[in-house]
């Protein structure tokens, strides 16, 4: 459905594709062997003598020094499911979240407003993590950002300014440190604390 008043369409939906492995891995030989000629041979040597292990845990193992560019040799697959107020879907992709968080998710939530989508990403919970917001009318992150202590709780669209609030809160389990943050991402798509 259209909003008549601005013509645009906004989110009815939005769920993780697979909630079991929000970022999901699935080998593409093609791409493996024309762009990482050495490492495939050295998988296709690997594998029989490690049966016990899965292809993702071998190619993972093969690539320990940069494990983001595993995903150089993935199949892309859906992670986030967009559906909108007019019937159609737009995917996030595992790639899409690997680029701006990396592979490795501690705990992730997905909320919606409007024509964004917030995906909120822990690398360690209540001590680092991603906020990546995706905006529908480009099919794309119009915002990403990662930081130590960036714990986000709390995000919410300013229309007026064309602008984000948003609040985080971290704590470190082993000492006192922690507390309450408030940030903004303003029009210009840049953050800033507040």
């Amino acid at each position: 459905m259209k909003n008549n008043s601005s013509d645009q369409t906004y989110i009815s939906s939005v769920k993780w594709s697979h909630p079991e492995d929000p970022i999901m891995w699935e080998m593409d030989e093609i791409k493996f062997s024309k762009n990482y000629p050495a490492l495939y041979s050295q998988f296709l040597t690997t594998q029989p003598q490690r049966p016990n292990l899965s292809d993702r845990d071998i190619i993972f193992d093969l690539f320990k020094d940069n494990i983001n560019a595993a995903f150089d040799v993935s199949k892309i697959c859906p992670a986030i499911e967009i559906t909108l107020t007019d019937g159609s879907v737009q995917i996030i992709s595992n790639i899409d979240i690997v680029k701006i968080h990396g592979y490795y998710l501690d705990g992730s939530e997905v909320r919606f407003e409007r024509q964004f989508v917030y995906c909120i990403l822990s690398l360690a919970t209540g001590q680092a993590g991603t906020l990546g917001i995706w905006d529908v009318t480009k099919s794309d992150w119009c915002f990403f950002y990662t930081d130590e202590g960036f714990c986000v709780t709390n995000v919410e669209y300013n229309v007026i300014k064309d602008s984000f609030l948003g609040t985080c809160e971290d704590y470190y389990p082993s000492s006192n440190a922690g507390g309450l943050s408030r940030f903004v991402v303003t029009s210009d798509r840049k953050y800033q604390n507040i």
